[in-house]
């Protein structure tokens, strides 16, 4: 999974997603409608990931949405959750790239 963000306003397609030559697209995702997407509290006609991260000034250009839960593995009742190597799944508060939580 890459640095993704979800499209609220309009649905992928030109001119909706910034496009850079320094930063590939690695994934687009077009849910067809505007569905519920629990990992962001809102509905969003699909999402967008990128290599890198994007500057906040595409993000507000663009009206996208970002991804709220890197690298974990649920969003529930708004908490990132990550499953340990113990195998019980916590609340993680750190970044994949700083290890467990």
């Amino acid at each position: 999974m890459g640095n993704r963000y979800y499209l609220t306003q309009r649905g992928p397609g030109p001119g909706a997603l910034p496009r850079s030559g320094t930063n590939l697209i690695t994934g687009v995702e077009d849910f067809g409608n505007r569905i519920y997407v629990e990992e962001i509290n809102r509905r969003a006609w699909g999402y967008v990931e990128y290599e890198k991260p994007l500057a906040i000034k595409e993000i507000n250009d663009y009206e996208l949405v970002e991804q709220q839960c890197k690298g974990c593995y649920l969003y529930i009742k708004g908490k990132c959750t990550r499953v340990g190597t113990n195998e019980e799944i916590g609340i993680c508060w750190m970044e994949l790239s700083e290890g467990e939580y």
